[in-house]
């Protein structure tokens, strides 16, 4: 009877040494966060203080899968023991909310990575991952996407672009909430933003943080452009609202962006909120 509960404990203590001895038989390669600025679908991404960095290896910038940059790009992905990573395009019309995650410390330039060894599935397609050039990457317990042409172009209609002197720009047809703190406020702040593959994404913003309806809340930002921007204001109005039946508003989540064009709602008195629909040329005209 000792013997035989000698050798459970045996077994029992052993479980978790081969678990770390088979995690440490992965391939490590050695990453970097990227020396420029990166915007996926108009949102810079500050990898030196994020939780999860984007990172750089052999010159091609990776993507965290999480659930925040899922849905930043319109993807969707899951993982399990049996068929490891799975990525897809976000399935439903239910618009997802992505909140910017800052983290108290700051990230260093390099940073060791792992190949991934577990099975990868890529829009219904298996991939070698020991046979890609730029294979899937772990880091953190999370995989990470390679930003390549065959992995973004070809398989989701997301395009990319490089500027030494603007970074790169990652963009795809995309509607999400993205919740945020402005730089010096306090005050959590959300978005309705509609981004296109023309490298533009069009902001409404449906709440400051104040409790109160944002006015003239619609910007636009442009890849290469640095500057923000904005319709032509002229009086206090309310974009890309409509009544909730209640005595409140509500986002209209329809609003439409095209090529230098938003369509979406506008209500001029909050007291008699009678919603117009309304075409901006943001290109056009610029807040002065």
């Amino acid at each position: 009877m000792k013997k035989f509960l000698f050798f459970i404990l045996l077994a029992v203590t052993l479980l978790p040494l081969s678990a770390v001895q088979s995690f440490a038989a992965e391939r490590t390669v050695s990453v970097s966060l990227p020396a420029f600025t990166v915007q996926i679908n108009g949102t810079v991404i500050n990898s030196k203080t994020t939780k999860y960095p984007l990172l750089v290896y052999k010159n091609i910038t990776y993507l965290p899968m999480t659930y925040d940059y899922c849905n930043l790009l319109g993807l969707e992905s899951s993982w399990t023991q049996e068929k490891g990573f799975t990525v897809s395009l976000r399935k439903g019309t239910e618009i997802p909310t992505v909140t910017e995650y800052i983290s108290k410390s700051s990230n260093p330039a390099r940073l060791t990575a792992t190949v991934v060894s577990t099975p990868v599935t890529v829009n219904g397609k298996r991939i070698d991952n020991t046979k890609e050039p730029y294979p899937f990457l772990r880091y953190q317990d999370v995989t990470y996407f390679p930003l390549t042409y065959q992995f973004t172009n070809q398989e989701f209609n997301i395009y990319s672009n490089f500027s030494p002197e603007y970074g790169l720009g990652v963009y795809s047809e995309n509607k999400f909430y993205y919740q945020y703190y402005p730089e010096g406020s306090n005050l959590l702040h959300t978005d309705l933003r509609l981004s296109t593959i023309l490298y533009s994404m069009t902001a409404i913003n449906i709440s400051d943080g104040t409790g109160k309806y944002p006015s003239n809340n619609v910007k636009q930002y442009r890849y290469p452009a640095e500057e923000v921007l904005m319709p032509n204001y002229k009086d206090t109005r309310y974009y890309g609202y409509l009544p909730d039946g209640s005595g409140g508003l509500k986002v209209n989540t329809d609003s439409k962006l095209f090529i230098g064009r938003l369509i979406t709602t506008v209500i001029s008195d909050l007291a008699n909120p009678l919603p117009v629909t309304e075409q901006l040329e943001i290109h056009a005209n610029y807040a002065e």
